[in-house]
């Protein structure tokens, strides 16, 4: 196919195989404005030499230009020349010589722009002449698949000069011809800054002579910009006189800083995942613990409810003695003579204890009338003391009753007192030898407990619940055995009455319940 051929339309055998795999390696080109020709050239020369090393050998070469391009500036002369240096003379016959962007020409200045290249020998006269060829891509995937189709039916190999020189004959960078053609331009580029230096040099010797401040220090920054443009170029030809080893060390070098810099993001971004995942895990520990706690203030509501709820009593009076489950824990404290006024001081006749799951005792002492509501696996063995204490003449009337948790509870007559309590509040207490003075006792949560004896003397554990309560306790405490308690509550919330009846401390809360 002639270089003035229009593109061919696609026929059989022009389809992409299914069995074959055509890779695609893009270059930098000599023109590149981020990288020096020293830089592009030591990039391409690595590949080459690399893949050469591991037999891996080139189908051909696809060279692109812009048709748009009005004519050939310097840098796409200086492209070309070096891709002639690059490939050598033997491997033109393998190059496709590709025209771009023919959407931003007429037909007649693409077609006249085309003429140029192919008959000037310095353009691709030359190159076409040792049998590269050159085809229009007109940026549709038909006009790609032709151009990789032409170099895949060639079924040929092409070993370029490059790869040649410094793989086969061992030569360094600036040994190869296309090393020797980009040492000549850098000699070039640095006599032509070096010119040009010496004659800002001598401008501004002109305006330190002058006294002319402003034009010197344009000056100086100009002869600082030439120097440093020196310096570069001299890095570059020195950068040159490598060889295939130092090209691939280099090469690997900069791979490696690459691979380590994605392994440092991808630790950030791990890094980053792993703090938002503490964060939300932080969040529905939140969420967790504030649910658990509306659960246990909604179960206490709910056990306060049954308790008032509740209409499964026992009855007794003081013929029968005995008990039913007719009546609720509400009818007792109205059937109780005076029942509870709200603007009078609590009526001490009346002993009152509840305890767990709905349990109470109830005893009107002056009128030797009771009633309770007790369960065997919650307090067992407690109806059968109680029994024996009201029914025992010898022991007296019952005066003190208290329902904790875990089956703890603490009952009191005038001359004898049973409790089902840990050991170590017996022995804190001192229970064994001073039960018949206690005049005032509490039990709470998870085994706390308030006691204080007729003497005004007070001991207490309070486990880390009921916030509030213990100051309170110092306080009665230090104020000596004058100040008595009357009354203290601590199953689920805390009340204390202290000194006076109509003297109350408000509620407190428990620690562990909400």
């Amino acid at each position: 196919m002639s270089q003035h051929s229009p593109p061919a339309s696609f026929r059989d055998g022009l389809e992409p195989s299914e069995t074959s795999t055509v890779y695609l390696i893009d270059t930098p080109g000599f023109d590149d404005t981020n990288r020096s020709d020293n830089e592009v050239l030591s990039e391409i020369a690595s590949w080459l030499t690399a893949s050469y090393t591991q037999k891996i050998r080139l189908s051909g070469i696809i060279y692109l230009h812009r048709i748009s391009d009005v004519r050939m500036q310097g840098s796409a002369k200086k492209n070309l020349f070096m891709f002639k240096k690059l490939c050598g003379q033997n491997a033109l016959s393998n190059v496709i010589l590709a025209t771009t962007m023919w959407d931003r020409v007429t037909e007649a200045e693409g077609k006249a722009r085309e003429m140029e290249l192919t008959s000037t020998p310095d353009f691709w006269g030359w190159m076409v002449t040792q049998g590269s060829r050159v085809y229009r891509h007109t940026g549709d995937k038909e006009s790609a698949y032709r151009l990789i189709q032409t170099l895949v039916q060639d079924n040929t190999q092409v070993i370029l000069a490059l790869q040649k020189q410094m793989a086969d004959e061992n030569k360094s960078l600036d040994e190869t011809d296309a090393g020797k053609e980009l040492h000549a331009e850098i000699i070039k580029e640095r006599e032509r800054f070096e010119k040009s230096l010496a004659e800002v040099q001598k401008q501004t010797a002109e305006a330190l002579e002058a006294r002319d401040k402003a034009s010197t220090e344009a000056l100086k920054e100009v002869q600082d910009d030439y120097k440093d443009r020196i310096k570069r170029l001299e890095r570059a030809r020195k950068n040159l006189k490598t060889d295939l080893e130092e090209l691939h060390e280099r090469k690997f070098q900069k791979i490696e800083a690459k691979l380590q810099e994605a392994r440092n993001e991808h630790l950030e971004q791990l890094q980053q995942m792993e703090r938002e995942r503490s964060r939300k895990e932080a969040e529905l520990l939140r969420e967790k613990r504030a649910a658990e706690q509306r659960e246990l203030e909604v179960s206490a509501a709910l056990k306060m409810l049954q308790l008032k709820e509740d209409s499964t009593v026992g009855t007794a009076s003081q013929a029968k003695r005995k008990s039913t489950k007719s009546s609720s824990l509400r009818q007792v404290l109205t059937i109780h003579k005076g029942g509870f006024d709200a603007n009078s001081p609590p009526r001490l006749d009346l002993i009152m204890a509840l305890g767990e799951d709905g349990s109470y005792v109830s005893i009107d002492d002056e009128d030797v009338w009771y009633k309770w509501l007790l369960e065997e696996s919650h307090y067992p063995g407690l109806k059968r003391k109680l029994e024996t204490v009201i029914d025992g003449d010898e022991y007296g009337r019952l005066s003190h009753i208290v329902l904790g948790s875990n089956g703890d509870y603490f009952i009191k007559g005038e001359d004898c007192a049973y409790w089902n309590l840990s050991a170590k509040m017996i022995e804190h207490v001192g229970l064994n030898e001073n039960y018949l003075t206690v005049d005032v006792c509490a039990l709470g949560q998870d085994g706390s407990y308030i006691v204080q004896f007729d003497s005004g003397r007070i001991k207490w554990n309070l486990k880390e619940c009921y916030p509030g309560l213990r100051d309170w306790l110092k306080k009665i405490a230090v104020e000596g055995p004058g100040t008595n308690i009357w009354m203290i509550d601590i199953s689920w919330f805390w009340k204390i009455v202290v000194g006076r009846p109509d003297i109350m401390i408000p509620n407190g809360r428990s620690g562990k319940h909400g």
